[in-house]
C-alpha cells in the first residue's frame, strides 16, 4: 500500500497493488522459484482486476509462470485453492497469498498433505498479522504501518472536508517484507 495516494472528491485513491507486490517478486525469483502459485481474492474486486493484469507482466518480464486460483478471501476456498495448487503437475514451488487467513489455510493444507514448508513449497502472505507470526513455520509477509496509514488518511480526508482543495498526491508508507521461516530456495 506504499507508494503515492491522492484525495479526489472525497475519495483516497490509492497506487496499483500488484498481485504478486515488486518485493515479493524480487524475493522469490531472488531465492530461485519460476513456477509461482497465486490464491486469489474476488475477481470482480478491482484491486484484485489489477493484481491480475500485473500477474500477466511478471510473466513476461521475469519469464516466470504464475498460475493464479480466484477465492473469496476465506479460509475454506483459501484451502481448497492450495489443494490444486499442491496437486498440480508441475507443482508450483511458492505460492502467495492475497491475505493473512488464506496463507495460513494454506500452511495446513501443505502439513496435512505432507508438503514440506519450505523444503517444497514456500508461502508467502501479502498480508501481515497474528496469523502469520504463530504457526511453525511463521509465514513469511508484507507488513504495512496500517496505524501511519490510518492516520495519514483520516488527515487528508479532514483536510478534504474543511478545505476542499484541489486533489494531491501523499507518501504513503511503504510496505515491507518480512521474512520469515516459510521461505527458502526451491527443493531447500
Amino acid at each position: 500500500m506504499g507508494g503515492r495516494w491522492c484525495i479526489r472528491g472525497g475519495q483516497v485513491e490509492h497506487p496499483v497493488r500488484p498481485a504478486v507486490p515488486p518485493v515479493q517478486r524480487r524475493y522469490l525469483t531472488g531465492l530461485g522459484h519460476r513456477f509461482i502459485g497465486h490464491v486469489s481474492g474476488i475477481p470482480s474486486y478491482q484491486h484484485t482486476r489489477r493484481r491480475m493484469r500485473a500477474i500477466g507482466d511478471a510473466r513476461e518480464t521475469l519469464g516466470i509462470d504464475i498460475a493464479s486460483v480466484a477465492t473469496d478471501y476465506s479460509d475454506t476456498q483459501g484451502a481448497s485453492a492450495t489443494r490444486r495448487l499442491l496437486e498440480a503437475r508441475p507443482r508450483c514451488t511458492a505460492i502467495i497469498y492475497d491475505s493473512d487467513v488464506m496463507a495460513a489455510a494454506g500452511l495446513g493444507v501443505a502439513t496435512e498433505m505432507a508438503v514440506s514448508v519450505p523444503g517444497d513449497v514456500s508461502i508467502v502472505s501479502f498480508d501481515d498479522s497474528i496469523l502469520t507470526q504463530l504457526p511453525h513455520p511463521p509465514i513469511t509477509a508484507l507488513t504495512r504501518d496500517t496505524y501511519a496509514l490510518g492516520m495519514l488518511t483520516a488527515t487528508e480526508l479532514l483536510h478534504v472536508m474543511a478545505e476542499r482543495p484541489e486533489p494531491r498526491a501523499v507518501q504513503a508508507p511503504t510496505p515491507e517484507l518480512v521474512v520469515r521461516g516459510s521461505t527458502a530456495p526451491p527443493g531447500g
